[in-house]
């Protein structure tokens, strides 16, 4: 159920940023890593207000996840 809100909250016009805090903190690896995917398919200019969390995910004990933040450049 997690993974999947990480996946509307991507794909929403209007997304809260504490609920990026909160899947990043998440104990489960996909949501995280679903959370580093839709980050990577944000806008770039949008990505900026997460470079925080960006950051805490490229430092994820999950490799599957920081593959997937590395998309961002």
């Amino acid at each position: 159920m997690r993974q999947t809100a990480v996946l509307g909250w991507g794909r929403a016009e209007h997304r809260d940023p504490s609920l990026a805090r909160i899947f990043a903190g998440d104990s489960n690896t996909g949501v995280r890593h679903n959370l580093a995917h839709a980050l990577a398919e944000l806008p770039p200019d949008e990505r900026l207000g997460y470079e925080a969390i960006a950051e805490r995910l490229r430092t994820d004990n999950s490799a599957r996840v920081r593959r997937a933040i590395a998309q961002i450049s």
